[in-house]
């Protein structure tokens, strides 16, 4: 009897997509459809959004990672901030602010023209809090403070997704 090699190539790629569904990994996210200041496309390119723990338990404060790269003709985006927001319907609610600065963890703390970034948002307060409705999101934007023109802040990246549902604990008596 002869045994493909396909077979055990499919069960690890198979085994692999089941792991991903618990601990860590990547999350679904979408660029912001109504961006809350003017958004200069074509700055940065989010390739994935990660959030750990999860799913986010009642009393985790979760760390979210934002992996992307800039486009070779954009400038240096220094001394930014990011927001990460709570919206549901056309309320939006300040969670936590970030300075570039704490989130990079490089010296200079900036984002280079064509340079992949990291950016790295420890201890996010509050998720496991927030109501969990069908439509909220958690929007995360990167807000360079003095840009192109130090009169206008620029919105050079923002995301969307889903607010991750909490866990339960239960109790039994």
């Amino acid at each position: 009897m002869a045994i493909s090699h396909a077979q055990p190539v499919l069960l690890l790629l198979s085994s692999l997509y089941f792991l991903s569904a618990f601990g860590a990994g990547a999350y679904n996210f979408e660029n912001c459809k109504n961006a809350p200041i003017d958004y200069n496309y074509g700055i940065t390119n989010v390739t994935r959004v990660e959030i750990s723990p999860y799913p986010v338990g009642p009393y985790d404060e979760p760390t979210i990672t934002i992996s992307g790269f800039t486009s070779d003709d954009s400038y240096i985006i220094y001394r930014a901030t990011i927001h990460v927001l709570y919206k549901y319907e056309n309320v939006t609610s300040t969670i936590i602010n970030y300075d570039l600065s704490d989130v990079m963890g490089d010296d200079p703390c900036s984002i280079e023209p064509g340079e992949k970034f990291v950016l790295t948002l420890s201890k996010v307060p509050g998720l496991q809090s927030l109501p969990h409705k069908d439509k909220s999101k958690i929007v995360i934007s990167l807000v360079d403070e003095y840009g192109d023109d130090a009169e206008v802040p620029l919105l050079k990246m923002c995301v969307e997704f889903d607010n991750p549902a909490p866990t339960t604990t239960s109790v039994s008596a």
